[in-house]
């Protein structure tokens, strides 16, 4: 018997991610959060979820912008999904740690070489230990996945890698809530100010 539950969350997952035969919507259905009317509140896990395929959904549906606050990015469909994006002509902002411009399999090079903004969050060396940008944050500033569009942010576990996004043990929630948008926006300002002056430092 279906039940309701099944139901909103099956109402939920089409208005998010469009047509229906790519997802295990039963995987999905057992991570569903009840939430009020108009909000999306949302938890999905790796490797049980599509989260790849819910990415590039989101990506394509975004028309304002995309901010993405990042340890590691190596993930060639949803580095080819933000590519695609920025030709569009909607404004990608990347801040990525400073480990990736020496790491062979990341995408930090092609992202920027095609209409990327990449801001380079260089890793601070203390006498014990390094400071890392290990932020792993996407920010869609409206994002048409929503009925009449919205603004979302998704944070948790996941680096925009395959391992994170297909094998690993990971996790990434997704709210719509203004609050928690608002304070991560004003997080990344913040963020593209500190690697601004870590830039004017060696210059």
């Amino acid at each position: 018997m279906v039940t309701r539950r099944y139901l909103l969350c099956l109402l939920l997952a089409c208005s998010l991610f469009g047509q229906t035969s790519a997802y295990n919507w039963r995987a999905f259905a057992q991570n569903y959060i009840e939430a009020p009317e108009g909000q999306v509140s949302q938890l999905m896990f790796s490797p049980e979820d599509p989260i790849e395929r819910m990415l590039c959904s989101l990506i394509a549906n975004e028309v304002e912008k995309v901010q993405l606050m990042q340890f590691m990015v190596t993930n060639k469909k949803i580095s080819d999904a933000l590519v695609r994006k920025a030709g569009q002509g909607v404004s990608v902002e990347l801040i990525i740690d400073g480990g990736n411009f020496d790491c062979p399999f990341s995408k930090v090079s092609y992202l920027r070489n095609n209409g990327i903004t990449v801001h380079n969050h260089e890793r601070v060396q203390t006498p014990f230990y390094q400071k890392l940008m290990h932020e792993k944050v996407i920010i869609f500033h409206n994002n048409m996945a929503l009925p009449g569009g919205g603004s979302l942010v998704l944070f948790g576990s996941c680096n925009l890698t395959s391992s994170a996004c297909r094998h690993n043990r990971e996790n990434l929630y997704i709210s719509n809530e203004a609050a928690l948008v608002s304070r991560f926006i004003e997080r990344f300002a913040t963020a593209v100010t500190i690697c601004e002056s870590m830039l004017a430092c060696r210059v």
